[in-house]
């Protein structure tokens, strides 16, 4: 318990039991995972959220080793709530890399954000497939949690051009595995496919792909894969960008054991289709396929834009956008946006506030896209981190268009802590996403995310990594969307 609690910032109340499990890393090179591991003891911690509001964990990522480098450990835990009354709250888990240097001038020691990568909880279920790329040499780290009080047989099944790969792993009960993934041919590490990763019983996994930049450092993308997916479409994909440094990648996989096929149509801000895909462009995908696609412009600034991918034959894969900006061929940020069915009700974290880790200036900025033939009254609602009503906001969006604002134009105010809800009569797609400028004055991009109110529940959230040290840390985002504090 003494390890974690210095490692943590803790709130404490009554909503239910937080758990936290882990393992210490037994070697101090960055980026190399968990390849060893000691097990720390189970620790048991009661959460309460207010109503209407966010509560974040996060840890520090402590400079333990200052100038000792074999001192400087990473830790990983796997981490668990139950409600004792009702469901969960919502939940997303956001991971920092920082740089961690000494100024020599002040004689004091700093960090600069490097990246931020988010993700919603994934779910438990006994098949993910994830979209791998390590075409320019990234690495991936896998992590699985067995939330069963059972042990469970884990087999992973990498499939990329003609070749299949299979490994198969027990996870002990209540256990989890983050580890770099070694399953590729030595041979060939020039790799795009798909990673299955299946189990007899539910299983939560995520994987974190750790990319090397012409800088020597590190920037970290957090992806669940197919989790939730359920074959409902159309999808739509908001706050695609392209020009100005920015490209975007649409990835398809097919999760499903039939052949998929359809079209993808791009809009511009105003129904028109983009310039640069003025026809829709049609995709097949083979059982465990990938079809990817990308989207980018020669002019100096950027364009926004939508996609909407509409199944004709079997049922809508698993899809998102890699939205990436660079300055020449320096890769500055990269986001993930994940395809989702349009929605009328949904919950924002709200978090501008300077903290250790992402210390720098930082704005919400939320995108609209109104994929249908009828406006949208779109309602929006803010509240402080007390779960207090701070301010609304309604607007009619055009049918077929797509629209973006900051937290400072919706409302009129830049560090807040808190959350954002949304009404609409007409389901949107959205885009939540926290842009920080950090000590270079480059813009870190990360898709926070969104919690949707009908699909809170479960009693039980898992939490497959939380990591803190050698640069990486963890914060994990609790929602409660209801209106009154939950109790447990």
């Amino acid at each position: 318990m003494s390890q974690l609690c210095r490692s943590f910032i803790v709130f404490c109340g009554l909503l239910g039991v937080f758990v936290v499990a882990g393992e210490l890393s037994a070697q101090s090179i960055p980026l190399q995972g968990i390849p060893a591991s000691d097990a720390l003891g189970a620790a048991e911690r009661p959460v309460a959220v207010p109503a209407n509001t966010t509560m974040s964990y996060r840890t520090l990522d402590a400079w333990n080793g200052r100038d000792q480098s074999d001192q400087d450990l990473r830790h990983a835990w796997r981490g668990s709530l139950r409600s004792e009354g009702g469901p969960t709250p919502g939940a997303i888990l956001v991971y920092y890399n920082t740089l961690r240097e000494l100024d020599v001038l002040a004689k004091r020691r700093s960090r600069m954000l490097l990246s931020e990568t988010s993700v919603v909880t994934p779910q438990p279920q006994t098949k993910t497939v994830f979209y791998l790329d390590v075409r320019q040499g990234q690495q991936v780290t896998l992590i699985v949690t067995n939330p069963e009080s059972r042990e469970v047989q884990v087999t992973l099944r990498l499939s990329y051009g003609d070749h299949v790969r299979t490994l198969n792993f027990s996870l002990r009960a209540n256990g989890f595995r983050a580890r770099l993934l070694e399953i590729f041919d030595p041979d060939e590490w020039v790799v795009e496919g798909t990673l299955e990763v299946s189990a007899p019983h539910p299983v939560a996994a995520m994987v974190l792909t750790h990319t090397l930049t012409e800088r020597g450092e590190t920037l970290v993308l957090a992806s669940k894969g197919s989790s939730g997916w359920d074959g409902r479409g159309p999808l739509v994909i908001p706050s695609l960008k392209a020009g100005g440094g920015y490209h975007s990648e649409l990835v398809l996989i097919n999760p499903d054991e039939s052949d998929m096929e359809g079209v993808i149509t791009v809009f511009g801000r105003d129904s028109r289709t983009v310039s640069e895909a003025s026809q829709p462009v049609p995709y097949y995908l083979a059982p465990g396929g990938v079809f990817r696609w990308r989207l980018e412009s020669s002019y100096g600034v950027s364009e926004t834009s939508y996609g909407v991918i509409r199944p004709t034959v079997g049922v809508a894969p698993s899809a998102m956008a890699r939205v990436k900006l660079l300055k020449g061929t320096l890769l500055l940020s990269q986001t993930e946006i994940p395809a989702r069915v349009s929605t009328q009700n949904a919950w924002f974290p709200i978090d501008t506030l300077p903290s250790i880790i992402r210390h720098g200036e930082s704005q919400m900025r939320f995108t609209f896209a109104n994929a249908t033939r009828t406006p949208a009254t779109v309602r929006l609602t803010l509240f402080d981190e007390m779960g207090k009503e701070h301010g609304r906001w309604e607007r009619i969006l055009p049918d077929f268009s797509q629209r973006a604002w900051s937290l400072g134009e919706l409302f009129n105010v830049q560090n807040h802590r808190g959350t954002v809800r949304l009404w609409t009569d007409v389901p949107l797609a959205l885009s939540v996403q926290r842009v920080t400028r950090n000590l270079r004055g480059e813009f870190v991009e990360n898709e926070l995310g969104y919690i949707e109110t009908a699909a809170l529940t479960s009693q039980d959230l898992e939490f497959p990594a939380i990591f803190d040290g050698q640069g990486l840390a963890t914060e994990i985002m609790l929602i409660n969307p209801s209106n009154e504090t939950a109790k447990g």
